[in-house]
């Protein structure tokens, strides 16, 4: 409800909300694996749980993705000496696999982050 009034306002546009909703089911979806494997656990009571994960740890990859519309839309950022194509997306991919697969088998974040 509080979206549909901040796109109405003008404070958001509808790509905006598109991106803030994909972060909000990566994140939810993110917490609902982790939460399965053990990682960690919501052990509190909750009215608004899903499989064990509450619908706000969501709402915090969901502000991550509002701030940086936001941000990225007001303040005219622009990204300079990005590193290429060909070496973000294999990192990018290599991390994200990892935060799945190193339940499986090694966890090589720490040679990653290097």
């Amino acid at each position: 409800l509080m979206q549909w009034g901040m796109v109405r306002s003008g404070l958001e546009t509808w790509d905006e909300l598109k991106v803030i909703t994909l972060f909000h089911l990566i994140g939810l979806a993110l917490e609902l694996f982790k939460v399965h494997m053990g990682s960690w656990s919501y052990p509190e009571e909750g009215y608004s749980k899903i499989f064990g994960v509450p619908l706000y740890s969501g709402f915090m990859y969901a502000s991550v993705a509002s701030y940086l519309c936001q941000a990225w839309r007001r303040l005219n950022i622009d990204l300079v000496k990005w590193p290429p194509f060909f070496a973000v997306v294999p990192l990018a991919a290599s991390i994200y696999l990892n935060f799945f697969i190193h339940h499986y088998s090694i966890d090589i974040r720490w040679w990653l982050s290097g």
